[in-house]
């Protein structure tokens, strides 16, 4: 008979071991955390910045029901910002869930807080879009003014002049990576703050301006006159604004060309 081999380890029974190869699998020290990997079925990232970690929703619209809006906290650094809900004067029905609150960024001119969207593919084109609805939720009558960035370049100065209007920004851009962010910075005329913020996949030939190296703005922010049909990349405006450029001299022309990201 073959002499037994000493290996210093207890006689563990197969069950054990399963069980300590399962403990391995999910060890915290060994999981790589994935953050803001929430693309639905559709390919949409749909955000409601300051809801309650963990928690979501379906879009209240009976044509949208698909697509869920989220908790911002997988998106933001860990602690970054703090929750709010509008104060209760500004808490219009008539407007969509996620303008009841909002995630709020406190600290000093310069100070840069950021959104990063990943899971998505390098190359491809997205329309992005930001929405504010300041409420008076910090209590202070005082709508702030802040940058927006989208990547690296400064997207457009948000200036909040009313406490009860909606301000929506929308840019169509090609991602340089598999992750894309969107920064608010303070420059000293009050706190950042953010109510929504969207991701949406659009087609490669779709508003051939927009490329890697520069994105396509859209200027008018002014509501919508009437609600236009769902579809595939549910815009916020009819696409037809967007097919403006600096290049189309038109009145319809409703878009810019900006530097890259």
């Amino acid at each position: 008979m073959a002499p037994a081999i000493a290996t210093g380890l207890p006689d563990l029974s197969l069950p054990v071991l399963l069980l300590l190869f399962l403990l391995c699998l999910v060890s915290p020290e060994l999981v790589v955390p994935v953050h803001g990997q929430t693309l639905d079925d559709l390919g949409f990232v749909s955000i409601d910045c300051g809801i309650k970690e963990g928690t979501s929703y379906p879009d209240s619209d009976p044509n949208r029901t698909m697509m869920r809006y989220v908790s911002d906290t997988d998106f933001v650094d860990a602690g970054a910002g703090s929750n709010a809900d509008v104060s209760p004067p500004y808490v219009d029905p008539d407007l969509a869930v996620r303008y009841r609150n909002v995630r709020s960024f406190p600290g000093g001119t310069g100070m840069r807080s950021c959104y990063t969207l990943r899971g998505l593919t390098q190359g491809a084109k997205y329309l992005v879009r930001c929405s504010f609805y300041y409420g008076n939720y910090d209590k202070l009558n005082s709508p702030p003014a802040f940058d927006l960035y989208l990547g690296v370049n400064r997207w457009a100065t948000v200036n909040v002049t009313a406490a009860d209007s909606t301000y929506i920004l929308e840019a169509v851009t090609v991602s340089p990576a598999e992750f894309l962010q969107v920064c608010l910075v303070n420059i000293g005329l009050g706190a950042p703050f953010i109510s929504g913020h969207e991701l949406r996949p659009v087609e490669a030939v779709m508003y051939p301006e927009a490329t890697v190296n520069q994105t396509l703005l859209l200027l008018s922010l002014r509501p919508p006159a009437a609600r236009f049909p769902y579809n595939r990349y549910y815009f916020w405006r009819s696409p037809k604004v967007y097919r403006g450029s600096v290049s189309i001299k038109t009145a319809r022309c409703a878009c810019k060309i900006y530097g890259g990201v």
